[in-house]
């Protein structure tokens, strides 16, 4: 927790967003698909950025799972989108409009790119609190099972996107949920891959 923070004290929110994202995780990589729309509705209470838990169990729906699977997946996937838009809505309408807070004094879009990525600042707070782990991953890719892999695309790219035009990357705790999501167990096979090869050196 110590090093996923620049400038922002502790957030409680972020590690509740990553609790939720493994929660949703374990819940599709269970088979206790139902569980979604309850953690859906708690974690859109929490932040918006979990407006992507519906998309990925579409996306697992679409292309990690059997054809008899997708038709119980989809009602449960429209169930949990509509949860979070009435939630996501409901909030913004019972606080009324609110100032746009610009990170740093910089605007959201191409301003925000530009101060992100070339900063020093950004690369080091990043490196500090990810690691190599992210590499390491990515490295491993092609010993991903399916369903690991549709989790990198359905969330990794998009999220690297959205947080890079609309906020300070150096807060790096931004990035925690692909990370838990998807980078520590990728690293892990990582290291699965290499444990054998390792082992017959030792005998």
């Amino acid at each position: 927790m110590r090093y996923s923070f620049h400038n922002i004290d502790v957030q409680f929110s972020t590690f509740f967003d990553v609790m939720f994202y493994l929660l949703a995780g374990w819940c599709i990589a269970s088979g206790h698909l139902k569980w979604i729309v309850p953690v859906t509705l708690f974690a859109a209470l929490n932040r918006e950025t979990s407006a992507l838990i519906p998309v990925l169990l579409l996306c697992m729906s679409l292309f990690a799972m059997e054809a008899g699977a997708r038709r119980r997946v989809l009602p449960l996937a429209l169930i949990a989108t509509a949860i979070y838009v009435v939630v996501f809505v409901g909030l913004r309408a019972s606080y009324g409009p609110q100032e746009l807070l610009l990170a740093e004094g910089h605007s959201m879009g191409f301003d925000l790119l530009r101060y992100n990525l070339l900063r020093s600042t950004t690369w080091s707070e990043l490196l500090v609190c990810l690691g190599v782990v992210p590499i390491a991953a990515l490295c491993s890719y092609r010993h991903w099972p399916l369903q690991l892999r549709v989790s990198f695309w359905t969330i990794v790219p998009l999220w690297l996107v959205v947080h890079t035009l609309a906020a300070v990357l150096a807060e790096a705790r931004l990035l925690l949920v692909p990370q838990a999501l998807v980078f520590i167990p990728g690293a892990l096979f990582a290291l699965a891959t290499t444990a054998p090869s390792v082992s017959r050196t030792e005998t």
